[in-house]
């Protein structure tokens, strides 16, 4: 025990170099300090934002793809030897309001922070709260690609709190009393919104406000002129910090193990070795067994290689780990309907249109499946719903097309073929199938002109044989020199 020499209380020291002050005495010494590292965190997130912009990287959007390229956190690849993605992903942001809301929630959280603990303990603090905050991401969903400074400035916001309520420094009662109402809505606010909402990184959250919740309590304060500076205190606080998230660290990568192998096996993919990605994908998901993701690749994997009973029940479990996703359960009907198990294609994919009513390719699918049973007329109202949606979707006119093209509708199939032939990226088959309607209308001039289309633009894809040799069959029926 130790006897303070400003009001005599007994009060238990810590550390040799903490000083004579109890903490209620040390707490009234305490001096706000000058503001130097907010200011380039701040330019740091936004330079580094528009450099991504400068390089082609989405303003409002950036693709996965992007900001992988750029080090953002991704658990495959992070437990793989990129551990590196802890730190970078923090200064990365996934478009321009994201980067504006946490460059302005720095700024205030990190102004005060800094002021109350220093430059050096306000950048450590800051930095080990984000790698803490990633950590806890990687536990609980490593396999979302997470950027963002957020949990480290939760981890800001933790200290405030701290600071506040259990440290009870009266010089945070001047600098922070009238700023904690909004500190305490901006933590629940996010932390809810979080929860309650798809693509929230709320693991990064939790896990740097837990950080920086713990740091405060035991990082040691600026003090007024002439009170020896802990510094021991200082080096000892961040460096058993540190220690102990390496320790948290080591926990994560030996709990997802599963996930580096995950990712090992999508690399497979990525570079064609499908039959090896097979295999990996199945020691995967024996090790893993409630990850939809990793059933879904290994379905995928299956369908690819034509594998159909075995990709079907693949991607049936991961559709039934996760009922809501649209992709597995469009691609389980489009497993179904390479395997001509027609009926539970049609099913599938109107769950898929139900599950996404406003994009088109479900309700297109829908079509798709009924055109293969040969019932043309169901297939329509699916079809006009999908390019009602999307009017742009290609491949929706086309199938519409086909749709009135096989119930004798001909004005109506060319006018859907003409909106596909814009956006088409396979144009010889929408002029082969507008020519066979433009023969069956008996504007034959038109029907050769598409004909001869077909065979120019299919002749220089070799996946389009087919649709050349039935465009040259549609030329030959026509006869040579035949003109309306």
């Amino acid at each position: 025990m130790a006897t303070c020499a400003k009001c005599g209380t007994h009060f238990f020291q810590l550390c040799e170099d903490a000083g004579p002050l109890c903490p209620r005495c040390l707490a009234t010494e305490v001096s706000l300090q000058p503001l130097r590292v907010t200011p380039i965190l701040v330019g740091l997130i936004v330079v580094i934002y528009v450099a991504m912009v400068a390089n082609g990287v989405s303003f409002s959007d950036p693709t996965t793809d992007a900001l992988l390229a750029w080090g953002a956190d991704f658990g495959p690849l992070a437990l793989r030897g990129q551990s590196w993605r802890l730190l970078t992903s923090m200064f990365l942001h996934a478009g321009f309001l994201h980067l504006a809301f946490n460059a302005w929630a720095l700024w205030v959280l990190g102004r005060l922070t800094e002021r109350l603990l220093g430059s050096v303990a306000f950048t450590l603090l800051y930095l080990l709260s984000g790698i803490g905050g990633n950590l806890l991401s990687l536990l609980i969903n490593p396999l979302q690609v997470s950027v963002g400074a957020s949990g480290a400035i939760f981890g800001a916001a933790g200290a405030l709190v701290t600071l506040q309520y259990v440290r009870k420094l009266p010089a945070t009662a001047l600098v922070l009393r009238r700023d904690l109402a909004g500190i305490g809505s901006f933590v629940l606010y996010n932390l809810f919104y979080g929860f309650t909402h798809a693509g929230i990184d709320n693991g990064a959250h939790v896990g740097g406000l837990l950080t920086g919740l713990s740091l405060a309590a035991f990082v040691p304060l600026p003090v007024a002129q002439g009170e020896p500076r802990p510094q021991r205190r200082t080096v000892a606080t961040f460096g058993v910090a540190a220690v102990l998230l390496a320790f948290r660290g080591t926990f994560v990568w030996r709990a997802r193990a599963p996930v580096a192998e995950f990712g090992a096996a999508l690399k497979l993919l990525d570079d064609g070795q499908t039959e090896a990605a097979i295999q990996a994908l199945q020691h995967v998901v024996t090790r893993w067994l409630a990850e939809a993701r990793a059933h879904y690749s290994l379905g995928a994997a299956l369908l690819e290689v034509r594998r159909f009973d075995q990709a079907i029940a693949s991607l049936r479990t991961a559709s039934r780990l996760d009922s809501l996703n649209t992709a597995f359960a469009n691609e389980l009907g489009i497993a179904y309907l390479r395997n001509d198990q027609l009926d539970s294609a049609i099913v599938l994919f109107k769950r898929t249109a139900g599950l996404a009513p406003r994009r088109s390719y479900g309700h297109a699918n829908v079509g798709l499946a009924y055109l293969r049973a040969g019932r043309a007329v169901e297939a329509i109202t699916p079809l006009r719903t999908a390019v009602d949606v999307d009017p742009n979707d290609a491949n929706a006119q086309f199938l519409l097309g086909n749709a009135y093209l096989a119930t004798q509708a001909f004005a109506p199939a060319v006018a859907s073929f003409d909106a596909a032939l814009p956006h088409a990226k396979d144009s010889a088959r929408v002029y082969l199938r507008r020519g066979v309607a433009y023969r069956l209308m008996q504007r034959q001039a038109d029907a050769r002109a598409d004909f001869e289309h077909a065979v120019s633009f299919g002749t220089r894809v070799a996946a389009d044989s087919e649709v050349v040799a039935d465009a040259r069959r549609g030329l030959a029926e026509l006869g040579p020199g035949r003109r309306d």
